[in-house]
């Protein structure tokens, strides 16, 4: 079952890279909630999509609901030091403006995405110390 869930977030990732951007449609919260769903079986999609329209309101939008972790996650997640990071991890960097931006771990890469290049992956190399603390979900 494990594997199963591990492919269906590999197949998810790659079906994804190369979409455009689109704020509430297609970004970090909405491509997490995407996985959440293929984690857990739980749908909380509505929570997140079409919620908000640019950064202003999705920054407005994430603060009201005290961020993605304790919005979406919730009692399906616990935080667990940097390090170890595996298929479905959630990697949460928060900037100085207090921007979150969740980052999703898929093996050796990360699924991400911004404004001006869509969503691509990364190799998880190059994130290991760009986020802030990891959250690991489970069913």
């Amino acid at each position: 079952m494990i594997e199963q869930r591990r492919q269906a977030i590999r197949d998810y990732a790659y079906k994804m890279v190369g979409k455009s951007f689109n704020w509430g449609v297609v970004d970090c919260h909405t491509l997490a909630v995407d996985v959440f769903y293929l984690i857990t079986n739980i749908d909380k999609r509505a929570l997140v999509y079409e919620r908000y329209s640019n950064a202003k309101e999705a920054l407005a939008y994430s603060a009201l609901n005290g961020g993605f972790e304790k919005a979406v996650l919730g009692e399906h997640s616990q935080r667990k030091p940097n390090g170890g990071e595996t298929i479905g991890d959630f990697l949460i960097s928060i900037s100085p403006d207090g921007n979150e931006q969740v980052h999703i771990c898929i093996g050796g890469s990360v699924l991400t995405c911004d404004e001006k290049k869509g969503v691509r992956l990364h190799p998880l190399s190059a994130y290991k110390n760009c986020y802030n603390y990891m959250v690991v979900c489970s069913k």
